[in-house]
């Protein structure tokens, strides 16, 4: 049963990859006009409509990120720059869209330009704060659709409109929900007065994706910037503790697998590389997070291996998992006074890019050769051709 289900989770995937290399031959000649396009979502979705062979004409707020998109795509694809806060931007991107797409007008509008800061609790902000927000992601979606409806409906196109989840349940104070719940409304309205147009109307409505827009560190830098700037009495009234309540958890993942090989062919330099990663910088990393997590009462998970059990391989991946299988063994019973748990995960074998895209033989090979002639003589040809670590 179990290799049935892979099977068609496999026939899936390679279905999925094939459609996505697929040129759409029938939309050659369709003009695409996307916003906020300089990095994220935009970004991407600019880079595959070209590569599916649709005519992309991408507005980035800046020369560097149009000249990024430019530089990753085909002659086809065009930029051009938009401010979406400014009525002449507006317009004159209007204009330049004008001129390319002619009387077939434009098949696809696709309003991506948006961004989440300054976000805090609705008491710590301003007015400007909501309306700096406001001003990008729905005042100018309403202006960029209300200036280009004409070449749409020219082309019994389709807008679409990126909201996000938070569109639905409001999670954070600030502008950003706020903006999103108004894109959700202005979309449902103009799908029902362009229905009659043939023209369609969409909403992408993402979860969490890493982006500009979701850093985590930009916004706790505007949260403590906003707590900076309230008034003594608010202070008073949330707190310290409402803005410092800790790291809920600490996940110790980074580490690296190479260089790896039977030790004698290795250096000290070989095992210091890899130890250096996945032992101190784990160790390094936990020290300054400790005070934070701590506060919150919270947890550290350690990324170890089954390598830190038994060492099945020589150099210094499993030394390392080793040692960190007893630094966290001794930092659970430091911190359990604290109320902080402390976790190891202890993988087996998966395919990931811990060893590298060279083939396991190409590195044995290198390493190989490197050795003196005295220590390859006394190992032998065989040992190296017999050798799987």
């Amino acid at each position: 049963m179990w290799l049935y289900a892979a099977a068609l989770v496999g026939l899936c995937y390679l279905l999925r990859w094939y459609r996505e290399k697929q040129v759409v031959s029938h939309l050659r000649d369709k003009y695409v006009f996307i916003t906020g396009c300089d990095s994220g979502f935009g970004h991407l979705l600019a880079r595959q409509l070209d590569l599916r062979g649709l005519r992309v004409l991408a507005a980035c707020l800046t020369e560097k990120g149009a000249q990024q998109l430019r530089d990753q795509t085909s002659d086809r694809l065009e930029t051009v720059i938009l401010d979406v806060t400014k009525t002449e931007s507006i317009s004159a991107a209007t204009q330049w869209v004008k001129e390319r797409v002619g009387d077939g007008g434009l098949w696809g509008l696709v309003n991506n330009a948006g961004i989440s800061i300054p976000t805090a609790p609705n008491e710590w902000l301003t007015k400007h704060d909501f309306m700096k927000i406001l001003d990008v992601n729905l005042l100018g979606l309403l202006e960029v659709t209300l200036s280009l409806l004409s070449l749409v409906r020219k082309a019994r196109g389709r807008v679409v409109n990126v909201s996000s989840v938070v569109g639905r349940v409001s999670l954070l104070g600030g502008g950003y929900c706020i903006s999103k719940y108004g894109v959700e409304a202005f979309s449902d309205s103009l799908r029902r007065e362009l229905s009659y147009f043939g023209v369609k109307v969409a909403l992408i409505e993402p979860g969490f994706f890493k982006t500009n827009v979701t850093s985590p560190e930009k916004i706790s830098r505007a949260i403590q910037e906003a707590w900076d700037r309230v008034s003594p009495e608010v202070k008073e009234i949330y707190g310290e503790k409402f803005l410092a309540s800790g790291l809920w958890a600490l996940v110790n993942n980074a580490g690296v697998g190479l260089p790896s090989g039977p030790n004698e062919w290795l250096t000290k330099e070989d095992f210091v590389k890899v130890i250096n990663v996945n032992l101190v910088g784990l160790i390094e990393v936990t020290l300054h997070m400790l005070p934070l997590v701590k506060k919150a009462r919270g947890r550290v998970v350690n990324m170890s291996s089954s390598g830190g059990r038994v060492a099945v391989i020589g150099g210094g991946y499993c030394v390392s998992k080793f040692g960190v299988e007893a630094f966290s063994d001794s930092i659970r019973r430091e911190l359990h006074y604290f109320g902080v748990k402390v976790s190891i995960i202890e993988p087996g074998n998966y395919r990931t890019s811990i060893l590298g895209k060279e083939g396991m033989v190409s590195r044995m090979r290198r390493l190989w050769e490197r050795l003196p002639q005295e220590t390859r003589d006394s190992y032998g040809e065989e040992y190296f051709r017999n050798y799987h670590p």
